[in-house]
């Protein structure tokens, strides 16, 4: 899901919070501003990086903006840290040059159908990368 390749910090091929928000509302994924949720370990800092919380259906979306490909990367390496002894709810995790997706679907782990997983996953697809 994330590339390899490096990125200049200063890279204005970056994307924002904002472009991925609008491209998902433009692909008819309804996305409403949610207040951050106090206690949850998805809405953590990550690499110094505070995510903007959204609903989808009642369920969370969190978007993390990175200043780099190579910040995301370590964002999900204290991701892993953070979370290694804990017993999570059932999420997804989308990366897209420097940005990084918690879509916290909570359904069951063998369940083939999670509503709007390819429609997150194709609008990101789609994304014109630099």
């Amino acid at each position: 899901m994330i590339s390899c390749q490096a990125q200049n910090t200063n890279d204005s091929s970056l994307l924002t919070e904002e472009e991925i928000v609008a491209a998902l509302i433009e692909d008819g994924i309804n996305l409403e501003e949610a207040d951050s949720t106090k206690g949850s370990v998805f809405g953590s800092k990550l690499n110094h990086v505070k995510p903007a919380v959204y609903k989808l259906n009642a369920k969370e979306l969190y978007i993390f903006e990175f200043k780099s490909e190579e910040a995301l990367k370590k964002g999900l390496n204290d991701f892993d840290d953070q979370t290694a002894a804990f017993n999570l709810v059932s999420f997804l995790t989308y990366g897209k040059q420097n940005i990084l997706i918690f879509y916290v679907h909570e359904q069951n782990l063998s369940s083939k159908d999670i509503p709007y997983e390819k429609e997150i996953q194709e609008t990101l697809d789609r994304m014109i990368e630099g």
